[in-house]
């Protein structure tokens, strides 16, 4: 994602792919308080399509354990996969 305001797109784009390939909706999204989850359009969004948006708590490490868990796991694996091909830092 380029930009913070391409977010409202970007979902839009994965409610449908939810739609089609799982035959399923979202119901519930949990995000923390940055500003890409919580303005209007991405509101009128979650009203329209009958999504419960939850914030989560700041500094509450217990209601986004999992997700910080993984996303470590994804950035030391990246991470990894980059000095074993001898790929310079900065990218």
């Amino acid at each position: 994602m380029a930009r913070k305001y391409d977010v409202i797109t970007i979902f839009l784009a994965f409610l449908q792919q939810m739609a089609n390939q799982f035959n399923t909706t979202v119901k519930i999204i949990q995000s923390d308080d940055g500003g890409e989850f919580v303005n209007q359009s991405l509101q009128d969004c979650f009203v329209s399509n009958g999504i419960i948006h939850r914030l989560s708590c700041p500094g509450t490490l217990e209601q986004n354990r999992l997700a910080e868990r993984r996303h470590r796991y994804i950035m030391n694996t990246g991470l990894t996969l980059m000095a074993h091909a001898s790929i310079p830092p900065r990218f």
